[in-house]
């Protein structure tokens, strides 16, 4: 995987570039970037009257193509690398260059280099919009809002025509917690591009964070029904201003066809950064991205060529046993999953994966369900063994007692999850729903009390909690819980015909 080197010995001083780096870049010295060290008078260069440009030039530290090799980065990636520093060594005084070779170490995560080189193109071009652009990406990436957005608001002055800029300025600006210029910035894209996807959500996150709801409603309609790639955002969006607005129905319907995931902003620009990762262990890593952000089906679409490309690579095996069963082709994921096991067969994710596939394909009919049980089960354990600390595997372990029709058990392996996870809310809805079905009403309520304090808007919560706070005989308590379940879910029956018979007596 690339990585920025660990050591400071790692990033040793280019002397191929380092020395073409000296020579002076054309032009006035540039504004300082974020992130840019000032030229100091006192340095010898600015002493005699070097400009600053070329007092930083003279401190360029990359990591060299050999440093990287032996760090273990992909070979392809390090070939790239080698060849954008030989354009800049051909041509140091060529903006572009430094552009270049900036984009290929972004493109590939090494951002402190990819910082040195857009500083050293900005120097080059001060009017440049591209650097200062790149710069804020990265910027933002580190979580970084103010000072990105003071990098992307010089990208838009410089490139006032480039819609994307106002966008990803007004984005930057709301994580920074400025709505009014966010919405400025939203206005502007929009005045560019009447068809901006991104700066009609941005218009109606503004609307939402300021409460102006109905307004919320109409920019995040107009976006969903443009049925672009974020469109299953603008749902969620959609959703949250109606239920905002008390529309429950409406709000329902929104977030019932939005389809989970994280959403995706590119333009023309970050496609041309994009075009720059198509290395192997690069296109792993975004395939592991896909899965992870609900976009399945390209996800296993990547990793099948990459599995393809190499197909001993047992990393990929991974992903693509996980992505399968996902998708439901739970065979194949079991297939897969074994052939890694076979070859690393201490690996806890791919015995916690394969333990997944076997509970699917109990479900196939005609399946031995009981062989099967009895395979998931040894799985997990195996995973568990090799890593007892992973939640996900406990949580696992679970809902297959639940299936052997073991719920004390399966509350004992829920009570582990949440507990590794902090008391994550879903793993004490798990071990409540199991504790209720033992008739430890006391445990129910002890756990659904923190639930509902933590997550108010669990309706699942509120109904075992009121169904537990029944069985205690506190009907006031219960009915208080059970008309908040059936507030926050009117189509919970059961919540509903509890309530029923609350108040029948």
């Amino acid at each position: 995987m690339a990585s920025t080197p660990r050591t400071p010995a790692a990033l040793l001083a280019l002397g191929l570039i380092a020395s073409a780096c000296r020579a002076t870049p054309p032009g006035p010295a540039p504004d300082r970037e974020p992130g840019l060290p000032s030229a100091s008078a006192s340095t010898p260069e600015a002493a005699d009257g070097a400009s600053p440009a070329r007092a930083l030039a003279d401190r360029v530290e990359l990591p060299e193509a050999s440093e990287l090799s032996a760090q273990g980065i992909d070979p392809d990636i390090v070939a790239r690398i080698d060849a954008a520093q030989a354009a800049v060594a051909a041509a140091p005084d060529d903006p572009a260059t430094w552009l270049a070779l900036g984009m290929t170490y972004h493109a590939n995560e090494l951002y402190e280099a990819a910082r040195a080189c857009y500083d050293q193109a900005q120097a080059r071009d001060p009017a440049a919009p591209k650097p200062a652009y790149y710069q804020a990406l990265i910027l933002a990436r580190r979580g970084e809002p103010g000072e990105a957005a003071a990098a992307m608001r010089q990208a838009a002055e410089r490139a006032p025509d480039y819609a994307p800029a106002h966008w990803r300025l007004g984005q930057l600006l709301l994580d920074a917690g400025d709505p009014d210029a966010a919405g400025e910035a939203f206005d502007a894209a929009l005045a560019l591009d009447p068809e901006s996807e991104a700066a009609r959500i941005g218009q109606g996150r503004v609307a939402l964070q300021a409460g102006q709801l109905e307004t919320a409603v109409d920019r995040l309609q107009q976006a969903a029904d443009m049925g672009e790639a974020n469109a299953d955002y603008a749902r969620r969006l959609l959703g949250q201003a109606y239920q905002r607005l008390g529309r429950e129905a409406e709000a329902r319907q929104a977030l019932a066809a939005a389809n989970a995931g994280s959403p995706v902003w590119t333009d023309a620009w970050s496609a041309d950064l994009n075009a720059m990762r198509d290395s192997f262990g690069f296109r792993s890593r975004a395939a592991e991205k896909l899965l992870s952000a609900g976009r399945v089906a390209d996800g296993v679409a990547l990793l099948e060529t990459l599995h393809a490309e190499r197909p001993e690579d047992l990393d990929v095996m991974v992903n693509l046993g996980a992505g399968y069963g996902q998708l439901g082709r739970y065979d194949a994921a079991a297939s897969m999953l074994e052939a890694v096991l076979a070859a690393r067969p201490r690996h806890a994710a791919s015995h916690e994966n394969l333990a997944r596939a076997r509970l699917f394909q109990m479900q196939a009919e005609g399946a031995d369900r009981e062989a099967l049980l009895a395979q998931a089960l040894a799985e997990i354990d195996q995973a568990i063994a090799i890593a007892p600390a992973r939640v996900a595997a406990q949580g696992l372990r679970g809902d297959l007692l639940v299936v052997a029709e073991r719920p004390a058990e399966a509350a004992e392996a829920y009570a582990e999850a949440a507990r590794l996870s902090g008391r994550a809310p879903r793993w004490l809805n798990a071990e409540a729903r199991m504790r209720l079905r033992t008739g430890q009403w006391d445990a129910v309520v002890s756990l659904l009390d923190d639930v509902t304090r933590r997550d108010p808007e669990n309706a699942e919560a509120w109904r075992n909690l009121g169904l537990a706070q029944a069985a205690l005989g506190a009907p006031s308590l219960a009915r208080s819980a059970l008309e908040r379940a059936v507030t926050l879910d009117p189509g919970d029956t059961e919540a509903r015909s509890a309530l029923e018979q609350l108040e029948s007596r």
